[in-house]
């Protein structure tokens, strides 16, 4: 089944607002507790972009090339702002885990499309 253009909209508007709102949560200084799992960093990477995945490829669906170019290209963005907000640095496996999240994303999004 087709998404219609009204919930098409809606899904745009949500993404639209949850996008600058990433943003702002992946340049503060938030220092994360390691003790309790190591890699607790690249699991919020991955599901934020999970996240983002999934409003943007029900915001635009048959997009999903452009959902996962445009999404690696917002992530490598993140990567270099970090780099002027310490305590953050930018790093390649948080480009990884982000790619990740959007291939999950994806994944999601289609056998999500395929039942609304």
């Amino acid at each position: 089944m087709r998404l219609s253009a009204i919930a098409r909209g809606w899904w745009q508007g949500l993404f639209v607002l949850v996008l600058p709102v990433t943003l702002v949560v992946a340049l503060l200084p938030l220092r994360l507790r390691h003790d309790t799992f190591e890699h607790t960093d690249k699991l919020m990477h991955v599901g934020a972009f999970a996240g983002l995945a999934v409003l943007a490829a029900l915001a635009w669906p048959g997009r999903q090339r452009v959902v996962f170019m445009g999404l690696i290209a917002y992530g490598v963005l993140v990567e270099v702002l970090q780099r002027f907000f310490p305590p953050r640095a930018a790093s390649m496996a948080d480009v990884l885990a982000d790619g990740l999240g959007i291939a999950l994303g994806l994944l999601l999004s289609s056998w999500l499309v395929k039942r609304l």
